[in-house]
């Protein structure tokens, strides 16, 4: 009874999915978390005819200085939808992207069901299979300047819209131990101008307890998680808005090491 009364204080799960699909804003409810999550499980289920089905998880709010905007001390996360993800080599058409921002991720899959018990983060890293630099192209739901808590944005499904994921590795790659996976930075330029960088420091400083947080938080939702799943891992630096028709380049490093680059363009 509870739980239905908390639900008829925000939106329907209709009307959530009438937005996201036509992109269009809406106000906050204020919602609290298990709220949120009551609604972001049948949104998933009611996206997935159009949207296909979810192949993974996303963490958003992995940064500490974006957790106190929301009021809480942990992320909040949503599902990702393979069918949502542009190929590389597509001209993304920005008509498609009203009211998007772009985020430098990164993305980790599962190659282990030992994950469920893996304790050290040289026990975690073992059980990731690849991993590969993912461009989220999140929607902004609600009007800027509002006040949003961790539930709005879980009713939401964490903002997920779509995504371009770059090329894939499998690991360990070159020697990239658990260490080194801390230390990745990321940046996307166009010419000689840099649009955007950050690190993996940024996801509760080492994208590890991101992961360590997202098998919890899926155990404590009823989802375990599963060997081939994907995980997303936060956003490396602030969002930033979407740029004009254009090529972009984006490349992830590990200090002075090139580990992968492609190209964005948007027309």
């Amino acid at each position: 009874m509870l739980l239905l009364l908390l639900l008829f204080q925000g939106p329907t799960v209709q009307e959530l999915q009438a937005l996201l699909e036509k992109s269009e804003t809406m106000q906050p409810a204020g919602l609290s978390e298990p709220a949120g999550y009551a609604l972001q499980d049948p949104l998933v289920a009611a996206l997935s005819p159009t949207w296909g089905q979810p192949f993974g998880w996303k963490a958003g709010l992995t940064n500490p200085v974006i957790q106190q905007r929301f009021g809480v001390d942990h992320p909040i996360s949503g599902k990702m939808f393979r069918q949502r993800m542009y190929l590389l080599e597509r001209k993304i058409p920005l008509e498609d992207l009203r009211g998007h921002v772009l985020e430098l991720d990164l993305i980790v899959r599962i190659g282990s069901d030992q994950i469920m018990t893996a304790e050290s983060d040289a026990e975690l890293f073992a059980c990731l299979d690849g991993w590969c630099g993912f461009i989220e192209l999140p929607f902004l739901a609600y009007p800027p300047g509002e006040k949003l808590t961790g539930g709005d944005l879980a009713a939401i499904n964490c903002g997920f819209s779509h995504g371009v994921m770059g090329h894939w590795y499998g690991l360990p790659q070159n020697a990239l131990d658990a260490t080194g996976f801390g230390a990745i930075q990321a940046d996307i330029s166009v010419g000689e101008k840099v649009l955007a960088q950050g690190s993996v420091s940024a996801m509760m400083t080492h994208p590890l307890i991101v992961v360590r947080w997202l098998r919890d938080h899926a155990i404590e939702r009823g989802q375990p998680l599963k060997k081939g799943d994907y995980l997303s891992l936060g956003g490396m630096a602030a969002p930033m808005p979407l740029p004009g028709p254009g090529v972009f380049l984006v490349r992830y490093q590990l200090g002075d090491k090139l580990l992968d680059s492609f190209y964005l363009q948007f027309k």
